[in-house]
């Protein structure tokens, strides 16, 4: 709710009585708890009707208006003041509310700062997408006037998660002293940190005490149940999202189409575009066409279907990484359905409207693939690879990928080292050295996995001695396969002394026994010795032990058989009969071909066919022209009962004709 000053009254003169009247009327229903900002405004205009130039009235009126949600109306008000009175901070409020976020910003800049102006001008950064300037906004609020309101807080860590700096949201948590149990707002938005930093278990914690505490908030206003439900839906929402992070996709699909089910097209539809949009991602290339049809209720096309638009409730919710997803899998579903006409005409609105981005250049090269034209997609993807060096992750990758379908493996390892932010993890590099394998360049094969191993025993510290170790190990094997022996037995020497892991070492040790094999026998017995003993099984022991090999049973040798008096009898239980039935009056026989088939037993016959309706012939529901006509007498003998007894009926009950020879009319 906006809320406006006080009015502060001129003294009171003869002539101005009604003025001061209007004034302290204005002031008292300014102090009420509950504003009525029909009357405020109405009495606002009563006195500016006698007194244009008015400044508290005409804040009155813009304050009214505000809270009122005529922010047209307002900044025509304000426009209307001129210089009467100084409304920066409300005209761009308004503006902001109708979506004008250009304008905001360049207001702000000659308004002084205050914790109204700070919080307007972080929250219209973060609706243009720049979450970096965003947070820097609330880092200043922050520094200069505090953050007490839980809200504002709330507002500043969804800055952070968006921003991609969850890590700081943790340490700035700690700063404004955050506890999430006081608003459902802040809990959930905590609860999207600890997703950000994939910690699934308590993401899901704090996600279920966001709910109960906004059921609690909810029913404390005699909110109905489906009322609680519509609202609490961005929580349940993300609830599914951490069950498909967690890999539970049966539970987070259930969640998804209980969503979709409450018809929150009217109340909700930034909810509806993410569920719709994560149930895709879900469900992959299953249920394409129903995922498309549920994509296409919040993403439309214009008149001519080459352009994709976003309704106004949704384009001024969702950020520019949220509108990008929904249009990214919106595409890949018209390719997975064949509709490729739709996708290659939505390929230049693309390219226009997003053309800081790698996206059309993605799903430019995703329509050339799907139509086979593999060289094609190599061609776009290694322009784009070739203009941005500094690209992001995914066209390199589907750059590489079209490389390797078109067998050009050398070239898709470069384009490989050319991601340069994951071109040492263990997965690119091992997809890296099997490329340059396939291509016959072991060497540069060699010194990918060489290169790796001393940036990660330069850089990383957690998880460096395991990587280091595997990735020696291949380097040592590879060099081993090209009989390599001498480089081979260098790193093998290297891995042995450096690994604490006692599997490793044996490892280590048992590839320098087999490169020296090959050049120095001897060498090769000393680092033999290190191996441990291997057991000598002696065969003649072995056939009269008691266990057999492979087997799950043993066999008891040399055991004299007890007397037969030892043996323990076993006590003979009656047997148990049905229900009603006498042992001694048994009865006949039970039939033994009960088991069988009606039709294959030997008592079998079959019923006699009906001769009468071996007459019928023709298509089911045909009917004899004899029959028919005789149906058509006995339905006119009926009429004509009928009329002579009362007003005819068309119920069946009064086709049947009276008389000696009645006749049933086939149904």
């Amino acid at each position: 709710m906006w809320k406006g000053g006080g009015v502060s009254a001129p003294p009171q003169q003869p002539d101005d009585d009604a003025l001061h009247d209007q004034l302290a009327q204005l002031e008292a229903l300014l102090k009420s708890s509950r504003k009525n900002y029909k009357q405020i405004l109405k009495i606002a205009e009563q006195v500016l009707a006698v007194h244009p130039d008015d400044p508290d009235a005409l804040n009155c009126k813009v304050v009214a208006l505000i809270n009122s949600d005529s922010f047209g109306d307002a900044l025509a008000a304000i426009h209307s003041a001129g210089s009467v009175v100084d409304l920066k901070f409300e005209k761009a409020y308004c503006l902001y509310r109708l979506g004008r976020f250009a304008e905001v910003l360049q207001i702000l800049q000659g308004v002084e700062n205050s914790p109204g102006v700070l919080q307007l001008k972080a929250q219209t950064l973060f609706k243009t997408g720049d979450l970096n300037s965003c947070v820097e906004t609330y880092e200043t609020l922050h520094r200069e006037f505090g953050i007490e309101s839980s809200e504002v807080k709330s507002n500043a860590i969804a800055a952070y998660v968006s921003g991609g700096r969850s890590r700081e949201a943790f340490e700035r948590m700690r700063s404004m002293q955050v506890n999430p149990k006081t608003l459902f707002e802040l809990a959930y938005n905590v609860a999207c940190v600890l997703i950000d930093q994939e910690e699934l278990s308590q993401a899901e914690e704090h996600l279920l005490l966001a709910r109960r505490l906004g059921q609690e908030m909810l029913l404390e206003d005699e909110y109905s149940e489906d009322e609680i439900e519509d609202e609490l839906a961005p929580v349940t929402a993300q609830l599914a999202y951490v069950l498909q992070l967690q890999g539970r996709a049966t539970e987070a699909t259930e969640s998804c189409l209980a969503i979709l089910n409450r018809d929150l097209k009217e109340k909700d539809l930034p909810t509806l575009a993410v569920v719709s949009n994560n149930l895709a991602a879900i469900r992959k290339n299953k249920d394409a066409s129903d995922s498309l049809r549920k994509l296409e209720v919040v993403l439309k096309k214009d008149a001519d279907g080459k352009r994709l638009q976003f309704p106004e409730a949704l384009g001024q919710k969702m950020s520019i990484n949220q509108k990008e997803a929904l249009v990214y899998n919106y595409f890949l579903l018209l390719l997975s359905t064949n509709k490729l006409n739709q996708a290659r005409e939505l390929i230049p609105s693309l390219v226009e409207e997003y053309s800081g981005s790698s996206m059309p250049v993605v799903l430019k090269a995703c329509l050339s693939l799907k139509e086979g034209k593999i060289d094609l997609a190599e061609e776009v993807l290694g322009e784009y690879a070739e203009k941005n060096t500094e690209s992001t992750v995914e066209p390199l990758l589907l750059c590489a990928q079209a490389r390797t379908t078109a067998g050009h493996y050398l070239e898709a390892a470069d384009v490989l080292r050319k991601a340069t932010d994951i071109r040492h993890m263990p997965a690119i590099v091992a997809t890296a050295v099997d490329l340059k394998e396939r291509g016959g360049d072991v060497q540069a094969a060699q010194t990918i996995l060489l290169e790796s191993v001393k940036w990660w025993e330069d850089n990383m510290e957690e998880t460096r001695d395991e990587i280091v170790e595997l990735l020696l190990h291949e380097a040592a094997k590879l060099k081993l396969k090209t009989k390599d022996f001498a480089g081979a037995a260098e790193l093998y020497e290297r891995l042995a002394k450096s690994s604490s892991s006692k599997a490793v070492g044996l490892e280590a040790i048992t590839g320098l026994v087999s490169c020296f094999a090959e050049t120095d026998v001897a060498k090769g017995e000393t680092f033999e010795k290190q191996l441990p003993d291997v057991k000598v099984v002696d065969a003649s022991k072995l056939e009269e032990s008691s266990v057999v090999p492979g087997g799950s049973k043993t066999i008891q040798a040399n055991v004299e058989e007890k007397p037969a008096e030892e043996k323990k009898k076993k006590r003979k239980r009656k047997p148990r009969y049905p229900k009603g039935y006498d042992p001694e009056n048994p009865g006949p026989p039970p039939d033994p071909e009960r088991w069988m088939p009606m039709r294959e037993r030997s008592y079998y016959r079959p019923k006699k066919k009906d001769k009468r309706t071996a007459q019928l012939r023709g298509s089911q529901g045909a009917i004899s022209r004899d029959t028919s006509s005789s149906s058509a007498v006995a339905a006119g003998a009926a009429g004509a009962a009928a009329g002579s007894n009362g007003p005819s009926t068309s119920k069946p009950a009064e086709t049947r004709g009276g008389g000696k020879n009645k006749k049933k009319g086939r149904r």
